[in-house]
């Protein structure tokens, strides 16, 4: 038999595959905390700039995980191993929604299209926020 990248059963690594519950719920408690931290608006100014820039790293952040790591997990040679840290990292970076879309989808070893659309809506959000940044006329938001 050869290589097939479509099919997911020649991929070791998804054959064992299973959610790790605890990790997931860790990563779903500590997403919403994180969350909250970068978009609170009330804190001084100076603080306030390096939360924005933080938030816009951990979307940074998410996004590489959805277009490097994520998808690396239904090839061959997965970035990353542990079903303890993927779980983890699938809800801490996907979130309620996405994340738990991920540990579906590695259950069902279907990639799907979840981290793509991840991608896009973390991209835009990125832009909004420098675009709501200049029309409000004003560099101290970012």
């Amino acid at each position: 038999m050869t290589y097939n990248p479509l099919d997911t059963n020649f991929v070791p690594f998804l054959q064992n595959w299973k959610t790790s519950v605890g990790f997931t719920v860790f990563g779903l408690i500590l997403w919403p905390i994180v969350t909250i931290i970068f978009e609170s608006h009330y804190v001084p100014m100076g603080v306030l700039t390096v939360i924005s820039v933080l938030s816009i790293g951990f979307m940074v952040a998410g996004i590489i995980y959805a277009a490097v790591i994520y998808p690396s997990l239904f090839t061959e040679r997965p970035k990353a191993k542990s079903a303890k840290a993927i779980s983890f990292a699938n809800a801490f970076f996907g979130g309620l929604i996405f994340g738990l879309c991920w540990n579906s989808n590695l259950t069902k070893r279907s990639k799907g299209v979840a981290h793509s659309v991840f991608i896009v809506l973390e991209i835009v959000a990125i832009l909004m926020i420098f675009a709501v940044s200049y029309l409000a006329g004003s560099s101290d938001y970012i």
